[in-house]
């Protein structure tokens, strides 16, 4: 029997999306929104927001108090609420990252 073109197995021969290349903003942000015309509450929270570091790894935040505390009450609900328990990870298993 010939293949019919509704055959229901999968193709191995799909091709890949390659990856592009940085994004680039293609309009300069400063021509939609200045400084000068946001409030002083609005103004205040951007400027703290710029000024916040941001963190590229765990041990980065570990090293900050405030990320740490945070770690800990979110580890503490999980637990309380049962909804996940910490455990070690078995001898000669790798552990499943996430972002």
């Amino acid at each position: 029997m010939p293949p019919s073109s509704c055959d229901p197995r999968p193709s191995n021969d799909l091709s890949i999306a390659l990856r592009k290349g940085e994004c680039k903003c293609t309009y300069p942000v400063s021509s939609f929104a200045a400084y000068h015309q946001l409030s002083p509450p609005t103004y205040a929270f951007i400027t703290y927001l710029d000024s916040t570091p941001l963190l590229n790894t765990v041990h980065e935040a570990l090293s900050q108090p405030g990320w740490r505390n945070a770690m800990l009450e979110k580890m503490t609900a999980l637990d309380d609420n049962g909804t996940w328990d910490l455990v070690f990870c078995p001898t000669g298993k790798k552990a499943i990252g996430c972002k």
